[in-house]
């Protein structure tokens, strides 16, 4: 195996610059890695002991085929200083689809893997879901915010703590953090600690506000695949071209991704097949996520990253298996509430929803999916004791509905099924 980290190490002290001045910093994963090697003295060898234990996975499991989907809790922590900075909900969830799409395979895109590359291409089953509950076990729409005095407190080390005007982590053991703010005015767009490289304070990503989500961003990196990138390295993926400025012998530590010489901007033209590390057709895989292309440009996994990010998920990652963070809370679910009854649940979609005959007033109920993407939202003043709610246009599966009358809030689990047809 080669002493990868080390040569990174190395390639960066001697080649801080490694993005032209016309470049932004698409990721800035690598020069926290440096950062934490000086840190830490037991760094190189603690990665290392990981990537053979990652790697003794993958080949013990390399010919099983599964069927499940692995789901990771999400909070978002928005720290702003502005008002630019405190991107809203709704900006959140573009983000989250984009996740859900790309790691499933379910983005529009799809027909830009050039078809020399579509055996390779992969549906990760991994999916995302915004938390339901705090670490307390409270209510939450799995967004937290935070105004800050701190100009670019992404480059700094405050991102991660409230007494210093950021936001504290919530335990990565159940979650999966994602800090948005301002890191350095937009030059670097995010960063991520791979498993094994940080501590608990800070274990997760940080994404520069201007790239988070789709909803009125700019070109080129306006598609959500910053964060996508990012995931991937907090899931153990290193970058495709094994970051050695093109020596061709660093790795990626995957055996479908071909050996690349340097990272790559813009969307260039398939194929390229100049590359100093595979100059045969057909070429470099440079629409790979774990690329630096246009988002426009990026729109693949391959089988091999993916057993990588499951061996992730069954390694150093394994505890988010265990989160309970996506489900509804025991506090919402046992109090007193307004619904007194959902029926038939499970249904074929369509639910009668009967309340108290105190409830009264404005009243906004929202259906969720899984993942956290609102499907159906429903405003009405209630005169009556029932409301009848229509999914049957939705797939079977486990839905949330949150309810909200006056200055109360509940969340009930709807239950879909078109076998009940």
């Amino acid at each position: 195996m080669k002493n990868h980290f080390l040569l990174v190490i190395m390639l960066l002290a001697i080649n801080s610059n490694v993005f032209s001045q016309s470049q932004r910093n698409r990721c800035g994963t690598y020069e926290r890695v440096s950062r934490k090697l000086k840190e830490n003295p037991n760094f190189l060898s603690d990665r290392l002991d990981m990537e053979t234990a990652t790697q003794k996975w993958i080949s013990t499991h390399a010919q099983q085929r599964s069927s499940s989907i692995l789901t990771i809790p999400v909070v978002i922590h928005v720290v702003y200083r502005t008002n630019a900075e405190n991107i809203s909900d709704a900006q959140v969830q573009s983000q989250l689809d984009v996740l859900n799409a790309d790691y499933r395979r379910l983005n529009v895109d799809t027909s830009k893997t050039p078809k020399e590359f579509r055996a390779l291409a992969a549906d990760c089953q991994i999916q995302f879901c915004l938390a339901t509950q705090d670490p307390s076990g409270k209510a939450t729409t799995g967004i937290t915010r935070k105004q800050t005095s701190t100009n670019n407190i992404g480059s700094t080390t405050k991102y991660y703590s409230s007494v210093n005007g950021g936001e504290d982590i919530w335990n990565p053991n159940a979650y999966m953090n994602i800090w948005v703010c301002n890191i350095d005015g937009g030059n670097t767009l995010g960063f991520a600690y791979l498993p094994g490289t940080t501590g608990t304070l800070d274990d997760g990503l940080v994404i520069d506000y201007r790239f988070f989500g789709t909803i009125g961003m700019n070109p080129p990196y306006h598609l959500g695949r910053t964060v996508t990138h990012e995931v991937g390295h907090y899931l153990n993926l290193e970058h495709i071209w094994g970051d050695d400025n093109g020596a061709c012998t660093g790795t990626d530590y995957v055996a479908d991704t071909p050996n690349q010489g340097a990272e790559n901007y813009g969307c260039p033209k398939f194929p390229i097949t100049n590359d100093p590390c595979t100059p045969a057709f057909p070429g470099i895989m440079f629409m790979n996520y774990m690329d630096y292309t246009d988002d426009s440009c990026m729109n693949m996994f391959t089988k091999g990253q993916k057993q990588r990010m499951v061996g992730a998920l069954n390694g150093p990652r394994i505890s988010l298996q265990a989160s309970k963070a996506c489900q509804i809370p025991a506090s919402v679910m046992e109090r007193v509430s307004e619904v007194s009854a959902i029926y038939p649940n499970p249904s074929n979609g369509i639910f009668n929803i009967e309340l108290q005959s105190s409830a009264q007033g404005d009243c906004l109920m929202e259906v969720f999916n899984l993942m956290g993407k609102l499907i159906l939202q429903k405003k009405v003043f209630i005169f009556a004791d029932q409301i009848k709610f229509d999914l049957s246009d939705q797939a079977s599966g486990i839905y949330f509905l949150k309810v909200k009358i006056k200055d109360r809030m509940e969340m009930h689990k709807l239950i879909v099924d078109h076998s009940k047809n």
